[in-house]
């Protein structure tokens, strides 16, 4: 039942109820809960929205209030805890509605954004931590480079977005430019590529 966090890909979290253990837990909390979404800049998120207990001999989940004021952070930080995506419908939920639609707005982004979200076809690109984060080929006739890419939308032949990091060779784009790129399926399987002439 438990796993580690990193093992589950950004479409099992987005907007989802997950327990995450901690080693040194509060009182009788064996861990926390967290509701999880993404930040386009940030990438995956959480915010606490309870402490918890797991039994695992009865698989029992016990929800407790947090003590301490609402903790927000990146995902990432708690890669390697042990987890496990919570049932959705639950009606302890409703305690929580307010706080987690206040997440929802705050995180809304673009059609454009959300479109690139559901190409599958991306998933192998993207950076674990932030799914509107890919990486890159760029291609200027016998020189190849990677660089990350913070999505920005969809066209009909091309993808295109933010280049978050200074090329060392010389491609004529820099860091924040926005650069074209495509999909190209290779015997390694899929890869974003961006050709320069």
């Amino acid at each position: 039942m438990l796993q580690f966090l990193s093992e589950y890909n950004f479409r099992e979290l987005q907007n989802q109820y997950v327990y995450v253990q901690k080693d040194k837990g509060v009182e009788d909390a064996s861990g926390i809960v967290i509701y999880v979404y993404v930040d386009h800049q940030k990438g995956l998120c959480y915010e606490e929205l309870a402490l918890a207990n797991f039994n695992a001999a009865n698989k029992q989940l016990k929800f407790l209030p947090l003590v301490d004021a609402v903790v927000q952070g990146q995902l990432a930080t708690l890669k390697d805890c042990q987890s496990f995506i919570l049932p959705s419908g639950l009606p302890i939920y409703s305690n929580y509605g307010a706080q987690v639609e206040a997440i929802k707005q705050r995180c809304v982004v673009s059609e454009n954004i959300e479109q690139t979200r559901r190409v599958a076809n991306l998933d192998g690109c993207r950076a674990w931590d932030n799914p509107d984060v890919v990486l890159v080929h760029l291609v200027h006739e016998e020189t190849i480079e990677t660089c990350y890419v913070l999505l920005e939308g969809i066209q009909k032949m091309f993808f295109y977005g933010v280049l978050l990091q200074e090329p060392q060779n010389d491609f004529g784009v820099h860091l924040g430019n926005i650069i074209n790129f495509y999909n190209v399926k290779n015997e390694q399987g899929i890869m974003c590529m961006s050709i320069f002439a």
